[in-house]
């Protein structure tokens, strides 16, 4: 695959730790020193990856959507990944070939317009979406607050309340 096919706009596949809630996938060491997480563009790459490694028992292939591949990026350059592998093959990855690589922040760059596309079709589909709540609760009179995640900590008693939960809702959308 060259690095140039992951600007597609369609769904990319990663290699995934089986059996957890968390999209947890490998970092590569590459020859410079650099961390790199690796996308494919077919799932069957990526499986023949998994194989090859001989990983069946501990990670499977997971598909990403445009805006999922997003996430999943921001999350790696938190982590101090700067690279994306595209498409690494194994054996080659064992004769210390150069992997195909591309920066990061111009793989977020490339998806950015997909992922809105995304969005705007998925908006035009569902008649609902979830919206994420976070529950305070005041340490003097145990009252409680749910407001929107993200938003300012209310203050109870002129203190700060302390964090209760977080919890999610289906809410009902217009079609746009």
């Amino acid at each position: 695959m060259s690095v140039e096919e992951y600007r597609t706009g369609k769904d990319l596949f990663v290699v995934a730790e089986k059996g957890t809630p968390a999209l947890n996938t490998p970092v590569f060491s590459m020859a410079d020193g650099s961390d790199a997480v690796a996308v494919f563009l077919t799932a069957s790459s990526a499986q023949q990856y998994i194989d090859d490694a001989a990983w069946a028992e501990t990670d499977t292939v997971a598909q990403l959507t445009p805006s999922a591949v997003i996430e999943w990026l921001v999350q790696a350059k938190r982590d101090g990944v700067e690279t994306v592998a595209i498409g690494p093959n194994r054996e080659s990855q064992e004769n210390r070939e150069p992997l195909p690589t591309v920066q990061i922040d111009e793989v977020l760059r490339d998806l950015g317009e997909s992922a809105v596309n995304e969005l705007v079709q998925s908006r035009r589909s569902s008649q609902t979406v979830l919206v994420s709540y976070t529950t305070y609760q005041c340490l003097e009179c145990s009252g409680a607050e749910r407001k929107l995640t993200g938003r300012p900590v209310p203050r109870c008693h002129g203190k700060e309340m302390v964090f209760l939960q977080n919890d999610t809702q289906p809410q009902a959308v217009k079609s746009i």
